[in-house]
């Protein structure tokens, strides 16, 4: 039944949280994506970068994902106990790793991180595609498969929907 839960709340992640598409990134800038105060809605805030240069690019906007937002109602989606470890671009694939705390993340929360980990990075030109490792180790379901890495195709774009869990 627990398995049941987990893959049904994957599914409707992909069904109800928004596209990564390069094209989207307008004269605006690149997107920050959020959580709301209660983790359960994605928001972005946009950010211009000082230069495009792909490594300034991903430590900054890496840097402001990981971070709450200054006077709105948003934080990051990654709580302060899972620990970024380490990020590098291997072959066009953002590879994230995370501290082994990320393991206690509730469905909602690992779907929130893992949305707005994707829509943002993705909008980087360089990268096609965002693992997830933990502890050195590649994500894996309960059921001990690898969830693979996760791509502009991973999202739907529906509006103004969160997730209640």
């Amino acid at each position: 039944m627990k398995i049941r839960k987990s893959f049904l709340c994957l599914i409707l992640a992909a069904l109800m949280l928004g596209g990564c598409k390069k094209e989207e990134v307008q004269e605006n800038g690149y997107q920050i994506y959020y959580t709301d105060e209660e983790g359960k809605r994605i928001q972005s805030e946009s950010y211009i970068p000082e230069k495009e240069d792909p490594e300034y690019l991903l430590e900054q906007m890496m840097k402001k994902w990981a971070e709450d937002v200054e006077d709105k109602k948003m934080i990051s989606a990654k709580p302060k106990e899972v620990e970024l470890l380490s990020y590098e671009i291997e072959k066009r694939s953002l590879v994230v790793d995370f501290s082994s705390a990320y393991n206690e993340l509730s469905n909602t929360e690992e779907i929130m991180l893992r949305t707005s980990l994707s829509k943002t990075m993705l909008q980087i030109p360089e990268i096609k595609s965002v693992q997830i490792m933990i502890e050195g180790e590649k994500l894996t379901d309960k059921m001990g498969k690898v969830i693979p890495s996760m791509t502009d195709k991973s999202f739907v774009n529906v509006d103004d929907i969160g997730v209640d869990g």
